[in-house]
């Protein structure tokens, strides 16, 4: 999101427009590889981690950062991020989830 702050800064002092998106960052195991006919070979990656992770975009603002619990509960992030916790009801998922925005670093200590 840093990062993205300094392009826009550079875009608008060209005159160009700003570009802002919402992030969402799932793990987990998924299916990879080449897909499809013989003929029309496609390399994705498909799954239901990759539908979260996909959902969690479609629920984050422009410049917020959504995870999932699978991320949250990683200790490392644990340890380098802060987070508000929220409930959603993500499209194709039964039930609300349980998400998380990305708040800050922590600062080290």
């Amino acid at each position: 999101v840093q990062l993205l702050d300094g392009w826009n800064k550079e875009r608008e002092a060209k005159g160009e427009a700003r570009i802002d998106m919402g992030i969402g960052i799932n793990k987990g195991k998924v299916c990879i590889g080449n897909m499809g006919a013989a003929n029309h070979l496609n390399y994705t990656v498909i799954g239901f981690n990759v539908n979260l992770a996909a959902r969690l975009c479609s629920v984050a603002s422009a410049r917020e950062v959504i995870v999932s619990k699978s991320v949250q509960e990683d200790i490392e992030v644990q340890n380098q991020y802060m987070f508000e916790e929220r409930k959603a009801q993500l499209k194709g998922i039964a039930g609300e989830t349980t998400i998380y925005k990305v708040l800050g670093c922590k600062k080290n200590s």
